[in-house]
């Protein structure tokens, strides 16, 4: 293996562009030249713990960007491709781990069962239509300005008003897990226009929330669309969770979860209501 061929091949082994046997013709040579294996170990080891941290935690807004001029600034100093992997390749990958896992976030992301949140759908929504912020008081576009002067949070509330839904009640209640920790959530009720049985609720957390089943194990994470969805089911209940940035979302309903998912793919949040 002539060593521009060799650099060239270590490369792409590493970022995993070679075909089954070309990887296994620099496997080959890899076995029998320790230094380049430990080279190309430490870069795929890191890659790998990137990885699992952007997977696990909210990417703060902009800091893909940052990172990657950052990666362009460290190539511009460097000519060799072999010498970015083994050097400012590692450093570029230790730059992404690094900002990632000390960015400011306060908390970590608080488990909370999925439970919780059905049964304030249940209880608030479907039972007692618990309206604690007075939404019912009034013409609805006057009481929604209201209420976003009385309580901040609601600038956030998913718009379901704008996708056929009307709003119903807002009351502040949220699962038991949320009050223990002191998140701050915002909960209200729509009912689908054109069918009255048609009941969701709309859960907004001042922070970093995972579902996770009564066991507490995390529920699976779909992705679809712009968003990465969780959910879990309660009963008949089911519930799907985002977050974006420090703020978590969350729909409530009777209804299957690829329903419910389209929904939540649908809606605008963090911006203001319109006027009426």
């Amino acid at each position: 293996m002539n060593p521009a061929w060799r650099k060239q091949r270590l490369v792409e082994y590493a970022d995993g562009e070679l075909s089954p046997g070309e990887r296994a013709e620099v496997e080959a040579y890899l076995r029998d030249h320790p230094a380049d294996r430990s080279v190309v170990e430490r870069w795929q080891a890191l890659r790998q713990s990137a990885r699992r941290v952007l997977d696990a935690e909210p990417v703060p807004v902009g800091l893909a960007e940052r990172v990657r001029a950052r990666v362009a600034v460290a190539r511009c100093r460097h000519s060799g491709r072999w010498y970015r992997l083994g050097a400012s390749g590692l450093a570029a990958a230790a730059v992404l781990v690094f900002a990632v896992l000390m960015w400011p976030r306060g908390a970590q992301a608080t488990s909370i069962q999925v439970s919780g949140f059905a049964a304030v759908h249940r209880r608030c929504a479907l039972e007692q239509q618990h309206d604690a912020l007075g939404v019912r008081r009034g013409a609805r576009g006057a009481s929604v300005r209201q209420l976003q002067a009385v309580e901040p949070l609601a600038r956030q509330l998913p718009d379901l008003t704008a996708v056929g839904y009307q709003l119903e009640s807002v009351c502040r209640c949220g699962p038991a897990e949320c009050r223990g920790c002191g998140a701050r959530v915002l909960h209200a009720c729509f009912r689908r226009s054109d069918d009255q049985d048609v009941v969701v609720s709309a859960f907004v957390v001042d922070r970093s929330v995972q579902l996770c089943a009564a066991d507490g194990s995390h529920c699976s994470q779909c992705q679809r669309g712009r968003r990465c969805f969780r959910c879990g089911t309660d009963g008949d209940i089911t519930v799907v969770g985002w977050n974006e940035g420090r703020i978590s979302y969350l729909l409530a309903a009777r209804m299957q979860r690829q329903e419910l998912t389209r929904l939540a793919e649908k809606l605008h949040v963090g911006e203001v209501w319109p006027e009426e």
